[in-house]
């Protein structure tokens, strides 16, 4: 059994792996099997698709990220604070982008075109949405933001926020410290979310 775990993380990292110096639509399962030195019985008997084995990197890929962002939970602020000290946090997710970005725009294009696999595919965004929108509501009803604030608004506007950071993260990597302007930007929108 050892022997067939090994086998999987073989192939997940070196999918990962070329995925990001290849593009998705370039890296073949047979590229795959060859690199990880696995048969592609191997990789069929783990993954059913190579979009299946793609949607495992890409859930893992989010998993890493909410863990950063959500850090110690001692100590934690309060929603709309909470937003700069996860802004702050952020450094990982934008190591993450600017290494996967090009992948995900690939997946994204074939995704579209399979319904199972695109909604799959969003669940992540739509969990963010779902999540920031309950942290307004809860933050309205705390007292801590203004009562004149559609939560759902929040949310949708925040989202873009976090995504237009990773846009522009992913389109000019390196040159900027995209951590310290997402934090300063959250600040900007903290402030004017409190009542």
């Amino acid at each position: 059994m050892a022997r067939l775990q090994t086998s999987r993380d073989k192939i997940l990292e070196t999918a990962g792996r070329l995925f990001s110096e290849n593009g998705y639509d370039a890296t073949s399962v047979h590229e795959i099997c060859m690199t990880a030195g696995v048969s592609k019985g191997a990789f069929y008997h783990y993954f059913s698709t190579k979009e299946t084995l793609f949607l495992i990197l890409m859930e893992a890929w989010v998993a890493k990220m909410k863990n950063a962002l959500q850090g110690e939970k001692d100590g934690r602020a309060v929603f709309p604070e909470s937003l700069v000290e996860m802004a702050g946090r952020s450094s990982v997710i934008f190591q993450t982008t600017e290494k996967n970005f090009s992948v995900m725009i690939d997946f994204w294009k074939e995704a579209a075109r399979d319904p199972a696999v695109w909604a799959r595919s969003v669940r992540p965004f739509e969990e963010l949405l779902r999540s920031l929108r309950e942290q307004a509501l809860a933050g309205q009803q705390a007292g801590f933001i203004r009562s004149d604030i559609d939560p759902g608004s929040t949310a949708h506007l925040l989202s873009a926020c976090v995504l237009g950071y990773l846009l522009q993260a992913a389109l000019d990597p390196g040159r900027l410290d995209w951590t310290e302007l997402a934090r300063n930007g959250m600040e900007l929108v903290v402030a004017n979310l409190k009542k």
